[in-house]
């Protein structure tokens, strides 16, 4: 039987992706819904009301960084709803973390599009938004990555080299992508809070949503390459160490270029 397709062994605890995945496909297509809204108030804002040019570059920041959450959420969701069908294995346990990590882009920039709104129109709550979303781009790294732990748990050493061989290595990957997480997170905090990037500019706000737009495709499509193409299901620590740093550069300047 091949590495993707093991049975959890009988007794031996662990986190099951297959069980979640239906509560995980309802939260995020409730976060999806959220951003859809905040799109809609966006433009009826646009629409209404007489901006003044610093209010128009807050606002379209905001309306770009809702239209990533809201269409990357959605992906998301519909991706996590199809692994409820799945059989639970390695292949699952590593889409979650593909997904995820396309995910946690999405809610930074909800969030990060909450802050763009309020330093548009309540300035004194941008901080606020600011703090939320900084924290939650501290916290994602542990919760995206985190079942490599759970994959040597359930499933024991993987039959060819590359992923973490033990539960000791996939602490220490963890604890170092954690870092970087932190690193990125609070980094943008820092280049933000500088204003050493100045005014954000029209082209930079939307070149990053379709950053943040590619990185979550292709980890949705990965995912389900991995679900359903190879045998090889587990992801290397080389390989991941590549993601996290994607993901990280993406919330990083994100944070950074927020208004």
């Amino acid at each position: 039987m091949s590495d993707a397709h093991k049975e959890k062994p009988e007794g031996v605890p662990g986190y099951d992706v297959v069980t979640a995945a239906d509560s995980y496909s309802n939260i995020t297509g409730l976060v999806s819904g959220f951003a859809l809204t905040a799109v809609i108030l966006a433009f009826t804002v646009a629409a209404t009301a007489e901006l003044t040019p610093a209010q128009q570059i807050e606002l379209g920041f905001a309306t770009t960084l809702f239209a990533l959450g809201f269409v990357g959420c959605l992906l998301c969701a519909f991706s996590f709803a199809s692994l409820s069908g799945e059989q639970s294995s390695v292949a699952t346990l590593t889409n979650s973390m593909l997904i995820g990590s396309g995910l946690s882009v999405c809610i930074v920039a909800v969030l990060g599009g909450f802050e763009a709104l309020a330093a548009a129109f309540l300035p004194d709550t941008a901080l606020v938004f600011l703090v939320v979303c900084t924290g939650m781009a501290c916290a994602a790294p542990p919760f995206v990555w985190f079942p490599h732990w759970d994959i040597v748990q359930r499933f024991g050493a993987p039959e060819y080299a590359g992923p973490p061989e033990d539960q000791a290595q996939a602490g220490s990957l963890l604890l170092k992508i954690s870092v970087l997480g932190v690193v990125a997170a609070l980094g943008g905090l820092a280049i933000h809070s500088s204003g050493l990037l100045g005014e954000s500019e029209h082209w930079e706000y939307v070149a990053l949503t379709f950053i943040g737009l590619a990185y979550t495709v292709t980890m949705v499509l990965s995912g389900l390459w991995v679900s359903t193409w190879t045998y090889r299901a587990r992801i290397s620590a080389r390989l991941t160490w590549a993601l996290a740093t994607i993901q990280s550069i993406t919330i990083f300047a994100l944070i950074a270029l927020l208004p």
